[in-house]
């Protein structure tokens, strides 16, 4: 079995991860980046149209890295028992720069005036992908998988500024 979880950006739904081989696609469509990073993850220009059609449900506050991690940990949970492949795509660090604001608060308490370092709400992000995969990495233990899994971490972009 396998799942694409999060940002694919190849094309039309011609091009959408069910037309390369993968069983299970939950948030990959046409786009790079989300139009917010919070439920109802709606395109403010056109609020009756979902931003991310491939993604169902959710629930107000709901943060967008966070959903697809449970996500993929239900795919694991779910296919534990047999081989499979688990394409976990966050959105994030894309535009726009969105997090939990008690993150964001975290690293603005950090912020020197006189550092290069100066975005608190990209800091934030980023240490919602790390939860992520720590919160997976967890989840592989507990299962007892994670002594027969191969987990690759890479980013496709470099930092942001401003």
């Amino acid at each position: 079995m396998s799942a694409s979880v999060g940002k694919w950006h190849l094309g039309s739904d011609n091009y959408w991860p069910l037309k390369h081989g993968f069983d299970v696609n939950v948030a990959g469509h046409t786009h790079g980046s989300p139009s917010g990073y919070f439920y109802p993850y709606l395109n403010p220009k056109q609020p009756w149209n979902p931003d991310i059609p491939t993604l169902d449900g959710g629930e107000d506050g709901e943060y967008l890295t966070e959903r697809l991690t449970d996500e993929s940990i239900r795919f694991i949970e779910k296919n534990k028992s047999s081989p499979f492949f688990l394409y976990l795509t966050h959105y994030a660090v894309h535009t726009p720069i969105q997090a939990r604001q008690r993150l964001i608060e975290k690293y603005e308490a950090k912020l020197k005036t006189d550092s290069s370092q100066f975005n608190a709400g990209y800091a934030a992000m980023i240490e919602s992908v790390d939860r992520s995969v720590g919160r997976i990495m967890k989840t592989l233990a507990r299962l007892g998988l994670d002594e027969n899994t191969v987990v690759i971490f890479t980013s496709d972009n470099g930092g942001f500024r401003r």
